[in-house]
């Protein structure tokens, strides 16, 4: 049997054609594939490969993921009722807001007499020693006129006192006479005649001195 060798070759060659056809034809068909699962993705008018985004996607092994947070709602709060306010006030331990107003008040009412009676003390206090010292000089001493003077002062400062603390009881008396309580307004009424008579005695007693200085 003798070897064609010219019939070798052109088999060879068939072999290698059919070969390089299978593998262009699987090639192509692969690229198919890829182009379709491959194609690019346009983001906001840029143009960005699968690859890319697939990458973004993935967390690395060990990285923190942040979640987003939930946005505030912006809707209208609840409101409540009149009605609900006011079982949640009555629920409400402690004073109520009136309440603690009324004590403030008080206390302050409270204050503002005692510095007011602390400040008739006073002038009745320097009243008598300036009394005392005006009896003991003579009258050519050149220092009575000033005393007297200083006497006729504070005789005026009490009775504008006095004045001032019956016209503030004007109020209290008709709230009286209109609740109708008669021992209320008795009560009431001579408390202002007390402070009447103190205003007046001192009007007089000033009246007194200046009569002596114009001499």
């Amino acid at each position: 049997m003798t070897f064609d060798i010219r019939r070798f070759s052109l088999l060879a060659m068939a072999a290698f054609a059919a070969s390089l056809a299978f593998s262009t034809t699987a090639r192509a068909e692969k690229d198919d594939e890829e182009g379709e699962a491959e194609a690019p993705i346009v983001v906001k008018d840029v143009c960005v490969e699968p690859s890319i985004i697939e990458t973004m996607k993935t967390c690395p092994s060990g990285a923190k993921v942040f979640k987003a947070k939930k946005a505030k709602s912006s809707g209208p709060k609840a409101v409540k009722s009149k009605e609900i306010v006011k079982k949640e006030e009555q629920l409400t331990p402690g004073f109520e807001f009136g309440d603690i107003q009324d004590e403030i008040s008080a206390k302050k009412r409270k204050k503002a007499k005692e510095i007011e009676k602390a400040k008739i003390d006073l002038l009745k206090k320097a009243l008598k020693q300036t009394r005392i010292l005006v009896k003991s000089m003579s009258d050519d001493n050149e220092k009575k006129p000033i005393a007297l003077h200083q006497m006729a002062e504070k005789c005026f400062d009490l009775q504008q006192k006095f004045y001032f603390k019956s016209r503030a009881l004007d109020e209290t008396l008709y709230k009286a006479e209109k609740s109708g309580d008669p021992n209320l307004v008795k009560k009431v009424k001579a408390k202002q005649g007390e402070y009447e008579k103190q205003s007046e005695k001192f009007r007089l007693e000033a009246m007194e001195y200046y009569k002596i200085l114009i001499r």
